[in-house]
């Protein structure tokens, strides 16, 4: 995986362990590798944007991350007769790559989370109290995948 790529996929880490409020998109699942998960968090489009610039040219055997590859020993293995294909050949857009395992949901508007955060601006808190702001129900349940 190329540099610029590879950076995307550890800062999504970093959002998951580190930023702040996430809770309200913090769902239970049954995955061997963890208890719970983020579903449909609303990603910025320029952060998606970006993410899959950089990645366009890696390659991945499978769409679904989360649940097409084969966990074995502490790493992701291609499953057996899949095909390598370049980001941009598996994801048609980069909406498409940043919702196809369900944790992001594309989002235009300016009520949408940065992964790149400085934990100074606090921008996403904003984000965090809109649905509660509005009574919208929470998002919370289980998931299998």
């Amino acid at each position: 995986m190329s540099l610029p790529c590879k950076k995307h996929f550890i800062q999504d880490n970093c959002f998951y362990e580190c930023e702040p409020h996430i809770g309200l998109w913090v769902v239970n699942t049954t995955r061997k590798i963890s208890s719970e998960r983020y579903f449909k968090v609303p990603l910025c489009s320029k952060d998606c944007d970006e993410w899959f610039k950089d990645c366009k040219n890696d390659y991945t055997c499978v769409y679904n991350w989360p649940r097409e590859f084969k966990f074995q020993k502490g790493h992701n293995i291609c499953p057996e007769n899949s095909q390598c294909l370049t980001f941009s050949e598996m994801y048609k857009t980069a909406k498409d790559f940043c919702e196809s395992d369900h944790s992001w949901k594309y989002t235009e508007s300016e009520f949408c989370m940065h992964i790149w955060f400085d934990g100074v601006a606090d921008f996403n808190k904003k984000v965090s109290i809109l649905p509660s702001l509005l009574a919208l129900p929470s998002t919370s349940s289980t998931f299998l995948y």
